[in-house]
């Protein structure tokens, strides 16, 4: 059945045989991100169609005729009545047999012919390179490789001029193998096929070749020169010094690189590697760089928020325009010295608005009054001749989406980083060679904008209330008083709608001007904006050392990474892991493997492969995939795109994840297998994408592969498993004697990286794919590994242990299952009164990767490990990886926060709390220091939380998007077998939006990837959890009712809570301290109520809480919809009845932006609420939840 309204479904199909290989240079060029002098250009002045001929003709004569500047300045101007330029290009276009009378002339037609005409006339070899206005590389190029004559046009507005040399079109040196921008010959790339490594010259004539029988030996670097010149030249620009060539290993090595950071010269077995940008040898594994701050420069920060219109009505729904926009403006300069005029960076006027209206009774230094205040507000803010950071709230679902069409439209091509429709970063470079940033502020400091005022302290009124649907253009000039739906009173919270309500009848007589209250509404927000972002700065400057974190980052995780990165990390400490795993190097693929097992079957053969008792058979130095001894037969199964498969990469000079181009790699396999062939051995070769369509169109084959056990390759997020989160019972009323009782654990996360032990550097791979018999934790010799194992749970057990993930995506459930079958069999959970498991053991159990740490636990709690595929054991460790900065932050957090009221005064009580913070997790607490600072405390809880997980950002799978108006990068992009392209949008006629991810095996990993920290947080912080509900559940007269990822709500004997209550990290608080909790009820995961009485007040109506994800329950959804307490708990009871009837939320207001379209509107939205119980078994008599694998009759452990 279908829960919700039709929706439209937008697909757009690409006819790649009808995009150009190579640009028709016909049309406009791309947007301008460069301005060109025409002094560096060969100008064409031309009166009839033939630029393009004039152009090839002039840069021709420049390039091989050495004439002085007035000469070559007399051809092109034809001066002195000589109109050579004009005859030798008629001659020209004659000779190519162009037409005189066409009204264009396509380059990738005529170019091809008037080179090929060149090439056959004359000894030297032409290439021409067209350059257009919009990339560095160019639009289109034609002529032989071994050319030595380039020939460079200049192609912009449908017309072409000469070029003399590419620097003159960059401003720097231009490298026309590489097609990249270079600063020094020296620092040139080593592996460009047009530089000499021997004197560091870069052209078509180079490398340097042989002189006659000139040899020569340079003592001082160590080079062998077999020309003079080269020799020469190498002394004389000093390259001698800079250029070494190491006598043992024969690498060419550069100095000044290999004797930065410390390092003192060439080390024969090291590389330099660009992925965490250092030298060390390639087997060693990549770390994660300690980072030094950078030198500050000057830039400007601007705050802005926009307020809009809605009167409009779109076919989707109503449309938002900016009719307000204010903006501020700060720099590091002012802020430091508390300067607020005469500053160069920030300029005379730091309070500036664009408006429809003017307005008089709110102060600001300037007022633009305009028809357009976006365009007007775009072209100021990119018009800087420094950079810029400009910061909204929420911007990035809001304000930026509406620049970001301004920006396009005024022919400005952004950068962008986004996720659907939300926006991280936006980018753009003006003609000033200033990069103007848009940043959203929520990702540095997660809260309301309302919000910002308290926790900063900062010195600024909120105004709170706003008639945002009275902002219309009928009311300017009148003086309204607007109603409460005009405020959007429905919308709010209850308790801000108490808070309105409040305020509404103290001010709805009081006349409203709308231009006025919009330049004060608006303002506001800026000024509170601008005062939080000065705040946040300073508090992050003072403890990470210099860190401008509105500079350098655009989320508080990555500016707690690069804190952490600068002030506490060691250097070759914490790997990079490598996002394909560790033993996907060597090792055979999944795919590989099921397809051995299967032909091994089918065919009746016994196959030697990786998993065999001595491992893959070896041939000379090569590794077979598979071997049939009998036949002397070998299997090769290769990977389409890491060994350039024909026909999925046809092209040879495709490159490959490996490095080398589809055509090096093609050769490589080939001769391998050639050796392999001439040892008498038959070779069959069968590649990915065949195996592929193979399974896909055999029913028994894509069987027999679903059975088999995944024994490949560890792919390690499969172990990166959140909290435990559900419901293990419905509903519970506290009897008589009894409490229910919701405890939080302090700063959980926190408390495992103060307290939990890293693995550090990188592991050791075992591939040992054997059965085994682990029942207790001491047969696991593993201590710190990541293991891939088959585990059989217990058959009852009071708390399941080891996670496991069933689903895909969206669907994806975690689990903590007794039986993997029963789950997979109830997709969506189910309601049974007499559930009983009906599996074998080997039916329950299921194939994971998980922690050693977890493992050892389940093994104390009954599970049996029957398989051992694959071990990532790690040999270092780090017991105080995160304690200094856990130490710091918290530390800061205590002192900001003061003592707590329960002892605050109580010298006694206060030492003692100081003692423990030290004993127990280093913590330094001074009584001076103990002094309230919202500011500081809010840093703090944000730092505090937001490290750990930055670590396990994802490679794969992140949106990536490209703006562009060249149909040849759009036919490039297609033919990209590294990406996938999700969606082409039109932005204009001519400019589109191109969103792509980088295919899987392509993805490389960021500079501070290391999955492992993150799941071994999470895995910890489970064990944590783990004990806890162990404790309760084993305490008589308790039951757990609800766990969270850091809480759990259980009942239990008035007198007897199995829990404690303390102060410190990793221990519990009581949510509801000053009410008893009446009643509890959940309809499943993140979706609770508590109907609570105040301890106070006895007598005095009940409180209720009620948490559902997903649901905004503000105070129309709660009084006027229904879904309050007792309709949820009736939901849940009509759940175990199965006759239950959704509940339809709606909210009519719902802001919905889109970036393809540059627009926001306000549409209605409905919403479905019902109970939904996937991790279990639902037994309606008592509202137990039973995990999946319950048995009625009570079973021993399993005994093997």
């Amino acid at each position: 059945m279908l829960w919700g309204e039709p929706f439209t479904v937008s697909v757009t199909t690409i006819d790649k045989n009808h995009l150009p290989t190579t640009r028709s240079i016909q049309g406009s060029g791309g947007k301008s991100t460069r301005r060109i002098n025409d002094k560096n250009l060969i100008k064409i002045r031309n009166s009839d169609n033939l630029c393009l001929f004039y152009a090839l003709m002039a840069s021709y004569v420049y390039s091989i005729c050495s004439w002085s500047r007035s000469k070559f300045y007399d051809y092109i101007h034809n001066r002195k009545g000589n109109r050579r330029l004009e005859q030798d290009t008629k001659i020209l276009v004659a000779n190519v047999g162009a037409p005189l009378d066409q009204s264009t002339y396509d380059a990738k037609e005529w170019v091809p012919k008037v080179v090929d005409f060149w090439n056959s006339r004359n000894e030297g070899l032409f290439k021409v390179f067209i350059f257009g206005e919009f990339n560095e590389k160019p639009v289109f190029k034609y002529g032989t490789e071994n050319y030595n004559t380039p020939i460079l046009l200049y192609y912009n507005n449908n017309h072409f001029d000469g070029v003399r040399r590419a620097s003159d079109l960059f401003g720097e040196a231009y490298c026309l193998s590489c097609e990249k921008i270079y600063h020094r010959q020296s620092d040139h790339s080593a592996s460009c096929k047009a530089k000499c490594q021997n004197c560091s010259r870069i052209g078509p004539n180079y490398p340097c070749q042989q002189s006659d029988n000139y040899s020569k030996h340079c003592s001082s670097c160590d080079k062998e020169f077999n020309n003079e010149e080269c020799y020469t030249y190498h002394l004389k620009s000093n390259f001698c010094n800079n250029s070494k060539k190491c006598e043992k290993c024969g690498v060419i090595w550069n100095v000044t690189l290999n004797n930065r950071n410390g390092r003192s010269g060439h080390v024969c077995s090291e590389r330099y590697c660009t992925t965490c940008f250092s030298f060390h040898d390639p087997k060693r594994g990549c770390f994660i760089k300690p980072l030094t701050p950078r030198k500050p420069k000057p830039y400007r920060i601007i705050a802005f928020d926009f307020e809009t219109m809605q009167h409009k009505q779109g076919e989707k729904g109503k449309l938002h325009e900016v009719n307000f926009i204010s903006a501020k403006i700060n720099c590091p300069e002012c802020i430091n010295k508390g300067i607020n005029n005469n500053c160069t960076v920030c300029g005379e006027d730091r309070t500036i608005t664009f408006s429809h209206q003017p307005f008089s009774n709110t102060s600001v230094d300037q007022q633009n009054i305009t028809n357009d205040p976006l365009t007007d507000f775009v072209t100021w803010i990119t018009n800087f001749s420094t950079d810029t950071v400009a910061f909204s709230h929420f911007g990035g679902r809001f304000d930026m989406v509406l620049v970001f069409k301004a920006l396009y439209l005024q022919g400005l091509t952004p950068d962008m980083i986004k996720n659907g429709n939300k926006m991280y970063e936006m980018k753009v470079k003006n003609d000033k060679k200033c990069w103007v940033i848009f940043h959203d502020t929520y990702n540095l400091m997660p809260m309301p904008l309302a919000s910002l005022v308290p926790a900063f302290a900062l010195k600024v009124e909120d105004k709170p209330f706003f008639p945002h649907l009275a902002n219309n253009p009928k009311n300017y000039g009148k003086e309204i008083f607007p109603t409460k739906e005009e405020y959007l009173a429905n919308g709010m919270m209850p308790e801000k709608r108490a808070q309105f309500d409040k305020w509404f009848e103290q001010h709805k007589n009081e006349p409203f001007n709308l231009e006025e209250q919009l330049a004060a509404y608006c303002t506001n927000d800026v000024d509170i904006l601008m005062a939080a972002l000065i705040a946040f700065r300073k508090e992050f400057l003072e403890v990470s050392n210099g860190l401008d974190v509105l500079r350098e980052s655009m989320t508080i995780a990555s500016a707690c990474m690069k804190h952490f990165r600068m002030n506490h990390l060691k250097a070759q400490h914490v790997g990079i892991v490598p996002e394909k795993g560790y033993d996907n190097v060597d090792n055979q693929s999944l795919l590989a493997l099921r397809f051995l097992k299967w032909y091994s079957e089918k065919n009746m053969v016994n196959i030697r492969t990786a998993h065999s008792e001595n491992g893959e058979k070896k041939m000379g130095k090569y590794k077979l995939d598979g071997w049939v001894k009998e036949k002397k037969l070998a299997i090769e199964v290769n990977g389409c795109c890491w060994h350039g498969c024909i026909k999925c990469y046809p092209d040879d000079d495709i490159k490959l994840p490996t490095g080398l181009t589809a055509g090096q790699q093609r050769q490589k396999d080939n001769q391998r297998l050639n050796f392999i062939k001439n040892l008498g051995v038959n070779v069959e070769v069968y590649w990915e994408c065949e195996i592929r369509n193979m399974v896909s169109k055999d029913y028994e084959m894509r069987k027999m592969f679903k059975n088999y056990l995944d024994d490949g390759p560890i792919n390690i997020r499969s172990a990166f498993y959140g909290g435990r989160t559900g419901p293990l019972k419905l509903f519970h009323k506290a009897e008589e004697g009894q409490k229910i009782s919701y405890y939080d654990v302090t700063s959980l996360y926190p408390f495992i990286n103060v307290s939990t032990r890293y693995p550090v550097g990188h592991p050791e791979v075992h591939v040992i794919n054997k059965d085994v018999n682990w029942t207790k934790p001491e047969d696991n010799k593993y201590n710190l590994a990541l293991l891939k194992l088959f585990i059989i749970p217990p058959r009852n057990i009071d708390v399941p242990v080891l996670p496991m993930k069933i689903g895909e995506d969206e669907d994806e459930r975690l689990l903590f299952p007794l039986c993997s079958t029963c789950a997979k069999e109830h997709p969506h959970g189910d309601v049974k009164e007499n559930y009983c498991c009906p599996h074998t053991d080997q039916q329950r159990g299921w194939v994971s990767t998980c922690t050693s740490i977890e493992l050892n636990e389940a093994l104390k709690e009954g599970y049996v490990v029957t398989k051992l595929f694959r071990v990532l054991e790690f040999n270092q460790y780090d017991d105080t990886l995160f304690r200094p900065y856990i130490s710091e932050f918290m530390a800061q957090k205590i002192h900001s926060s003061g003592f707590d009221s329960a002892i605050k005064g109580d010298k006694e009580k206060e030492d003692k709390f100081m003692k423990e913070c030290l004993e127990m997790f280093g913590i330094n607490i001074e009584r001076e220091k103990m002094v309230v600072n919202k500011g500081k405390r809010t840093q703090a809880k944000l730092c505090l939380n937001n490290l750990w997980g930055r670590f396990s950002l994802r490679n794969f799978g992140l949106s990536q998007c490209k703006i562009t108006d060249d149909p040849n990068e759009l036919a490039k992009m297609c033919d990209d077998p590294s990406i996938t392209i999700n969606s082409i949008d039109e932005l204009t006629e001519d400019v589109i939006l191109i969103n792509y991810i980088k295919k899987k095996d392509w993805v490389e990993e960021h500079d501070s990837s290391n999955v492992i920290i993150s799941l071994w947080t999470t895995s910890a912080a489970r064990i944590h959890l783990l004990h806890a509900m162990q404790k309760v559940v084993r305490t008589p007269g308790c039951q757990l009712l609800y766990t969270d990822t850091d809480s759990l709500i259980f009942s239990h004997p008035d007198n007897n809570c199995p829990l404690e209550l303390g102060p410190h990290l990793g221990q519990f608080t009581d949510e509801y301290p000053d009410f008893d909790i009446l009643e509890y009820c959940s309809g499943g995961a993140k979706q609770y109520g508590l109907k609570l009485q105040k301890k106070s007040s006895p007598n005095a109506e009940p409180d209720y809480v009620l948490k559902v994800r997903g649901m905004t329950l503000n105070w129309d959804v709660i009084n006027n919809q229904g879904l309050c307490y007792e309709n949820f708990k009736k939901q849940v009871f009509d759940y175990t009845k199965s006759d239950n009837i959704p509940i339809l939320i709606k909210y009519p207001n719902f802001l919905r932006p889109s970036i393809k379209d540059g627009s926001i509107i306000t549409q209605p939205l409905t919403k479905i609420y019902k109970p939904y119980v996937g991790k279990g078994i639902v037994r309606p008599s008592d509202f137990v939840v039973l995990n999946f694998g319950h048995i009625n009759n009570r079973h021993p452990r399993i005994l093997l």
